[in-house]
């Protein structure tokens, strides 16, 4: 219900209501927009599979985040 009510709200401009999502996801980390939008689209993608026992799985997410490694904060 609340899902629908959402995407109802923002119907003419989605992408207001995703940025709405991404702000909201993790919000003690400030910036780095793109790299919470991808691990948004890595939770919630993954292909779906038919396991030998007949149950369905949703396969794994893997995610390759490369930048500099000076930024790491136990680097300092």
């Amino acid at each position: 219900l609340f899902f629908d009510a959402f995407w109802c709200t923002y119907k003419d401009n989605p992408l207001e209501g995703r940025n709405i999502i991404i702000a909201s996801f993790c919000p003690q980390v400030f910036g780095l927009y793109v790299v919470k939008l991808c691990i948004c689209l890595a939770l919630v993608g993954g292909v779906q599979y038919v396991d030998e026992s007949g149950t369905r799985v949703r396969g794994d997410c893997h995610l390759l985040l490369v930048g500099d490694p000076v930024s790491l904060p136990y680097t300092y």
